[in-house]
This record gives structure tokens, sequence and C-alpha cells, in this order.
């Protein structure tokens, strides 16, 4: 349903409303017509709803910046989130938990999207801060749809900071 929604309205460029004043720049989002395959399993639980979205499209970008590229958070696909997964543990071990997979990359900053694949938690979505320590990290949303359905409402505008 955001899939759809996202791409109804967002499918051609256009500017967003950011506190309560039009960008300059236009976004746009993307969807990659190839969708993931589990038949060969993935070594995390992947929460249901986050599992759906890579169902329906592979990889996206959302919100990007169409003219400068500054902007906007790429969805990962399932194989490249494993291996920014693993690059990330080696280059931070203290700072990434076992069951967390970075799913995305915001546009123009080193921020990452993390999802937490334990059971517990039920797919919290964690904002990474590079030049932060863990515990300020900010809790964006607790669930991806959760995450999604904020991200398109506030039209690509970091919401959680």
């Amino acid at each position: 349903k955001i899939i759809n929604q996202l791409k109804a309205e967002w499918s051609k460029p256009r500017k967003a409303n950011h506190n309560n004043e039009e960008t300059i720049q236009e976004f746009a989002c993307d969807f990659s017509d190839e969708v993931a395959d589990f038949s060969a399993g993935y070594p995390l639980k992947i929460p249901n709803d986050l599992k759906e979205f890579w169902l329906n499209a592979k990889e996206a970008n959302l919100f990007f910046d169409v003219n400068y590229g500054q902007w906007g958070l790429y969805i990962m696909s399932p194989e490249e989130a494993l291996l920014t997964t693993e690059r990330e543990k080696a280059d931070r071990p203290n700072d990434n938990e076992n069951e967390e997979l970075v799913i995305g990359n915001f546009l123009g900053d080193s921020d990452k999207l993390l999802i937490d694949c334990s059971l517990e938690s039920a797919g919290r979505i964690t904002i990474s801060r590079p030049i932060d320590e863990r515990k300020d990290w900010p809790i964006a949303a607790n669930s991806f749809t959760e995450f999604l359905t904020c991200y398109m409402e506030k039209e690509g505008e970091k919401f959680w900071e």
C-alpha cells in the first residue's frame, strides 16, 4: 500500500514541504522492478513488513533530490544490506548489534537506516550516525511500516531529528 502511494504521488519529481515551507529542490521516489528472492534463505529473521517491501521492490530511492543528489534515502537490496552490515560490524564492532541489519543509506550524509531483526524488537528502526556514539543514535520508529509511513507523511524530511 505504501509503495503504491509513493509511486502514485512521487514518481514524477516535485517540491516537498519541509518545516512548513516548500523546498527549493525537487524530490522523487523510484522503485526497482526487480523483486527479492528468498528461496535460498536469509541469515536473519527479517520482519514481515520489510520482507513484503523487498518482495515488491528489491531496492528503492525515496525522496531523492533529482537535481543535486544530496538528499533522500536509498533502501538497499537484501544482498547489499548483508554486505553493508558485515562491513559496518567490522568497522565498528562495539556499535553494531548482532541481529541488526543496515537496510538504507541517507544521501548527502553518512547516516544509515538499521532494522533490529530480533524477535523482541518487532523491527525497531534506528538511525546510525558515524560521528555519534551508539547510545546517542535515535530510534526513528518501532517498525519499518511505521518508519515508511512517517517518512512519507513528512515528504522525506528527517522527522526523528
